[in-house]
């Protein structure tokens, strides 16, 4: 008989009611979201021998021509909230819905003239920051408790919108992203990444083997990568010419400035990363199987399945290696204060505090419990400490 606490379906709707409970959060690639990385004082992981800058593996059909019309605009305009939120322009989103009709041809003309161009006006590129509490159990006092939400001019939006459904069907089409992100992506959500490494945990540990799980937080993931890393990965997936300009453009000379309480603070420079590509050839350099990670935007768990601790030990720090010299070479800061290790399945039967593994030179002792995209696991992996915690 087929066991259902392995069965995805079943995993993914014990997840879905998670999401609603606990008010899952979806992020999109040019949206201009950011994670709360506000804190800079961070212990860094990194290799120091040699310098790792992998690309990804193969090379992608061109993408094509992007461009737009005033159909497409008034179509990207409706389906827009109605939001009032400023951008540094002063100009709500409901202003244009409620004009669109007129407005679309103009817009339209402004959007083809900077693909065309390769180049996004400056104005377009400024963004109001407002700090949004994540809420309970984290205090009001800390930066890191806010999650800054970056509002763009409206005119920017719609722009980065025609980019954004042009890019993502070109990344469908020539399916570049590993099946284990799930940041970023229609159809994927946190409810389908717990739910996929849920399933295979929980597998691994019904065949009797030992499981040991790392989880890394990549530090102002976002702010951190230099676009000399980014654009030649955007030329491998098929992004040239004026496509290319265009995203050199975009990521560079944006600035945001923080608004709290009414006062507004100077303007910053920032670098706005499409993330997805960045990381896109992960387990390929890394080399590391779709069984043996997941990933929801700078959160990236991967976990060994083995026979015993020793074995599970080695495969980690193996793996944990080569993530570290990967992250490195493409500009990422790994926090090791937030880097999480646990051992389960079989080995949870056995004394394993005084079991350590080194990672990015750092020793890691197994704790008794791992968060995963906001959800608490034991080494039993059930979500027994997230239950009490809410």
């Amino acid at each position: 008989m087929k066991d259902a606490s392995l069965d995805y379906a079943t995993t993914e709707a014990t997840w879905k009611s998670y999401g609603k409970f606990n008010g899952e959060h979806r992020i999109s690639c040019l949206d201009h979201v950011y994670f709360a990385g506000l804190d800079c004082n961070v212990e860094v992981l990194k290799d120091t021998t040699t310098d790792h800058r992998p690309v990804l593996a193969k090379i992608l059909v061109p993408s094509g021509k992007t461009g737009t019309s005033a159909g497409k605009i008034a179509k990207v305009v409706k389906a827009m909230r109605a939001t009032e939120a400023l951008g540094v322009d002063g100009i709500p989103v409901s202003v244009l819905k409620k004009g669109i009709e007129v407005l679309a041809g103009p817009i339209s003309h402004l959007v083809n003239r900077s693909l065309a161009s390769g180049t996004v006006p400056t104005a377009l590129k400024l963004s109001n920051v407002l700090p949004i509490y994540k809420g309970k159990g984290k205090s009001a006092a800390d930066p890191a408790s806010y999650r800054p939400v970056c509002i763009l001019p409206a005119l920017s939006k719609i722009l980065e919108t025609v980019v954004k459904t042009d890019f993502e069907i070109h990344l469908a089409k020539t399916e570049a992203l590993p099946n284990t992100q799930f940041g970023f992506r229609r159809g994927r959500s946190t409810t389908t990444a717990l739910a996929t490494a849920h399933a295979k945990w929980l597998k691994a540990e019904q065949r009797g083997k030992v499981v040991g799980v790392l989880g890394f937080d990549l530090s102002a993931a976002f702010d951190t990568v230099d676009q000399l890393q980014l654009l030649p990965k955007l030329k491998k997936l098929g992004i040239e010419g004026m496509q290319l300009e265009w995203f050199k453009s975009y990521l560079s000379g944006g600035s945001q400035r923080v608004v709290w309480n009414g006062a507004e603070s100077d303007f910053l420079n920032v670098s706005p990363i499409l993330y997805l590509v960045l990381v896109a050839d992960v387990t390929s350099c890394v080399g590391i199987g779709d069984e043996e990670n997941s990933s929801y935007a700078d959160d990236f768990f991967l976990w060994a399945v083995g026979d015993s601790l020793e074995e599970v030990g080695l495969l980690l720090e193996t793996k944990a290696d080569a993530f570290s010299k990967y992250a490195g070479g493409n500009g990422l800061v790994l926090n090791a204060a937030k880097t999480q290790f646990m051992i389960g399945g079989k080995a949870k039967k056995k004394d394993t505090s005084a079991f350590t593994i080194r990672v990015g030179g750092v020793e890691l002792h197994p704790s008794d419990e791992i968060e995963f995209l906001g959800v608490k696991f034991d080494s039993d992996f059930t979500t027994a400490p997230h239950n009490a915690y809410v």
